[in-house]
Order: C-alpha cells, then structure tokens, then sequence
C-alpha cells in the first residue's frame, strides 16, 4: 500500500505540474505499484506496452469473436501463447494492456473472460466516464458499471449518462452486480440488461420473474391526469 501512495503521489504531482506527463512513466509507475497491493506477496503484472498477438486479435479472437484458446486459461497459457515468456517475471499473474481505444475497431476493449486487462488513462472523471460508455456501448450494453468514489454526485452522473442498468458504487463489482444482502440486489448470475441489452427486464433474474401475479381490479375514483401536468415541461423544450 505505501508503494501505491507512493506511485499515485507521483502521479499527482505530474498533474499538477501542468506540464503533459509522459505516458510511459504513468503506465510504469502508478498502475504497476497500486496494482501490486491488490495482489498476493510476490506476484508480478506484466504491462505489455507491445503485444500484437493480443492488440491485433490474433490469439483470443477471431473475426471478431472471442474462442477458447485464452478463455480461463493460467496466466502461463497465455504468457506462452502471446509470445511474452521472455519478457514477464516468472511470478508474472496478470497481464495488463495500456491503451486508449475503445470500441468496435478496438478489439481488446471487448470481453476477455481471462487473466488480462486492458488498462485505460483518465485525464479527468468525464474523460473516465466517456472511455466507460464507449467500452460498455461495444460489449455490455445495459449490463453494470463501477465507481469508486465519495463523490455521490459522480454515481448520479454516470447513471443518467450511460445505457447501464447497474452503477456499482464503492464495492467489488463482479460480487456486488449478482447481489448480496448488503446491496438490496438479488442474488442472481443473470442481470437483465434492458431493451439497451437487447432483454425483456432490466432486474437482477430472480424468483420474482418465475412467478405469476394475479391482479384483482374494480372500480375507483378516477384519477386524470392533466396533459400539460405531464408533458409541460418536455413541450417547453422541444417548441420553445
């Protein structure tokens, strides 16, 4: 953890510098060091400034869609098979791609379900929140999106900017997003992702949506809405 203040301190200070901070130096000393709290004593990431086999698409996928010959694989597997054994450490366990493309025409932005990453530079929050939207907007349409943040404000923007079912504040995102008693989502392995993702529900799928509701209804007070009540504000808008 020192390590990782360490880093992010240096990191700062380049920020507010105000001077352009060299990308290399970012990519080696802040994610390297604050990565490495997250991991076991004596791992190693290998950040691959260069790995064509995986940037080109030519190991994990193929015409676009992703095959088995990384999927869950050891990081050894997939060491060996992207050509970087003499590059990483021998307690090398995870494998992190610096980039900043995203998208259809970024092929390692998409879903990888394997011991890499792709790892992305934010100058600020907005810059973040575009890089997130684009990424999910590829593959993840409607499904969840994660903050880390005490500003609240931050969760509301997201919420209201991305085509994301689910913003995961402050928790680790791939627990949280299938529910747990301390997040009020049902625990599920399935998570509707909207007409965004192309589902019928945008819930967590629980044992709510297997059930059938009977409704008994009868006649009450008529409650009418006003057009101009409803509609008002959007019509002041849209013919000003």
């Amino acid at each position: 953890l020192a390590k990782a203040k360490e880093g992010v301190g240096k990191y700062m200070q380049l920020l507010r510098s105000r001077a352009k901070p060299d990308k290399r130096l970012i990519w080696h000393i802040v994610p390297k060091h604050t990565l490495h709290a997250t991991l076991p004593r004596g791992s190693e990431i290998h950040i691959a400034q260069s790995c064509p086999m995986l940037y080109r698409g030519v190991v994990h996928w193929q015409n676009g869609r992703m095959n088995t010959a990384l999927l869950a694989k050891d990081i050894n597997v997939i060491i060996d098979k992207t050509k970087l054994a003499h590059r990483s450490d021998k307690n090398t366990r995870f494998l992190i791609l610096p980039t900043q493309e995203a998208g259809p025409d970024a092929i390692v932005s998409g879903e990888k379900m394997s011991q890499f990453l792709t790892l992305y530079l934010a100058e600020d929050f907005d810059h973040a929140l575009k890089l997130a939207i684009k990424i999910q907007n590829y593959q993840g349409a409607g499904h969840s999106l994660g903050l880390h943040s005490k500003n609240d404000e931050r969760a509301h923007q997201m919420a209201m900017s991305a085509k994301t079912c689910r913003v995961i504040v402050n928790q680790a995102h791939c627990f949280a997003t299938g529910g747990f008693f301390n997040n009020g989502l049902p625990f599920s392995l399935s998570m509707g992702c909207g007409s965004w993702g192309g589902n019928s529900i945008d819930e967590n799928l629980n044992w709510e949506h297997f059930i059938n509701k009977v409704k008994i209804v009868r006649v009450i007070e008529e409650d009418k809405p006003n057009l101009e009540d409803l509609f008002g504000d959007y019509w002041s808008k849209v013919f000003p």
